[in-house]
């Protein structure tokens, strides 16, 4: 009887306890959310829960300085052009822009891009929280030109190195990257890991 009423107080879990952060969010505030599979799952849960929130104006992306670039594009808003596309399997794509962009002509294609980023530009720069959610280290690099892209759209190895990050190149970019958010505009920023597990190279990997 006495192991019963012991067993009724043990805890059979870590409870870990947080404390509450003086930040918190509600119905009035203006999200912008860009990065990994984080993002669209959190982002998703929040939309439904009839937050005002942007997700993912380029699509999942999980590299650090891909994420950096796309920011900088919001920023000062970029207007693509047919220079900044490539074809593929019948499909137009952009290396900075997931699959769910591409299109089956340049025109569908610029027009699906350029609109999500004036949008995005413009929520930005109302947002009051932005959550950035790095996904990996490891980048492809196109051999040809050296640009980190944020999908290879299915193209063969061949054409990228891959590599993996530096914290002093993410540290150095970012570093600059939120002193320029903070001159244009005010909000909290919120870092969040989401990581890939890359079984490929190994389980220590």
């Amino acid at each position: 009887r006495l192991f019963q009423v012991l067993f009724l107080f043990m805890e059979f879990r870590t409870v870990i306890p947080i404390v509450s952060s003086g930040n918190t969010i509600n119905h009035t505030h203006q999200i912008l959310m860009v990065g990994s599979c984080f993002t669209e799952n959190m982002g998703t849960r929040l939309q439904n829960a009839k937050f005002k929130v942007d997700i993912n104006p380029f699509g999942i992306q999980y590299n650090p300085l891909s994420i950096a670039q796309t920011l900088d594009q919001l920023i000062v808003p970029k207007t693509y052009t047919d220079t900044d596309l490539f074809q593929h399997e019948s499909r137009w794509h952009s290396f900075m822009h997931h699959s769910c962009f591409s299109g089956n002509t340049v025109e569908e294609t610029l027009d699906n891009i350029n609109k999500r980023i004036q949008e995005a530009s413009q929520h930005l720069k109302k947002a009051d929280f932005l959550f950035v959610t790095f996904g990996t280290a490891w980048v492809y690099e196109l051999k040809e030109s050296g640009q980190i892209v944020s999908n290879c759209h299915k193209l063969p190895d061949a054409k990228f190195t891959r590599r993996r990050l530096t914290v002093e190149e993410i540290v150095s970019v970012y570093t600059k990257l939120i002193q320029q958010i903070n001159r244009s505009t005010n909000q909290q920023i919120i870092f969040t890991v989401s990581p890939i597990r890359h079984w490929k190279d190994g389980a220590h990997e």
